[in-house]
C-alpha cells in the first residue's frame, strides 16, 4: 500500500507560485558600547569569582576541607587570571573567546556551588555566591551567548 502525500496548507500555493521562503537567520550587531559593556562586565564577574574562590580557599584550610582539591582550584584560579588579564591587555576580543571565557567563568561557578556553597550558607555569607551566579545568568541571558 503506497503513501498518499497529503500537501499541508498553503504548501501546494507556494509551489505553484514558486516561492521560496527564505528562513530568517538571527543576527546581532554589536555596537563597540556594547562590546565594551560587556568586557567590563565579565572582568567584573571574573573579579568577583576570583574573591569567592579565595574565600573558600580560607575556608577550607580552617575547617581542613575533604570535599575539594587544591589542584582544581588552583587551575580555576589560574583561568580566572588568564581571562582578566586578556581583557585588561586586549583591545579587540573576539566573540569565541567571550564563550569560552563564559565557559570557564561556569565552570568555577559550577565548582564554588557544588562544593563550597554549604560552607558559605553556614558562615551567612550565601548572598556573594548567588549574587554573583545571578549576575552570571543575566549576562548570558542579555547577551545570549549560551
Amino acid at each position: 500500500m503506497a503513501m498518499v502525500h497529503v500537501p499541508r496548507a498553503g504548501e501546494k500555493r507556494r509551489r505553484e507560485n514558486g516561492l521560496m521562503i527564505q528562513t530568517a537567520k538571527r543576527t546581532r550587531f554589536l555596537s563597540d558600547f556594547d562590546l565594551e559593556e560587556m568586557l567590563y562586565t565579565l572582568m567584573t564577574i571574573s573579579e568577583d569569582l576570583a574573591l569567592l574562590l579565595n574565600l573558600s580557599k580560607d575556608i577550607c584550610q580552617d575547617k581542613h576541607c575533604c570535599n575539594c582539591n587544591p589542584s582544581e582550584r588552583i587551575a580555576l584560579y589560574r583561568k580566572l587570571k588568564s581571562i582578566e588579564t586578556a581583557l585588561s591587555q586586549d583591545e579587540r576580543v573576539s566573540l569565541p573567546t567571550i564563550q569560552s571565557m563564559c565557559k570557564d567563568m561556569y565552570d568555577v561557578l559550577k565548582y564554588l556551588l557544588e562544593k563550597h556553597y554549604t560552607d558559605f550558607v553556614k558562615l551567612g555569607m550565601d548572598h556573594l555566591i548567588l549574587a554573583v551566579r545571578h549576575q552570571f545568568v543575566q549576562y548570558m541571558m542579555d547577551y545570549s551567548l549560551n
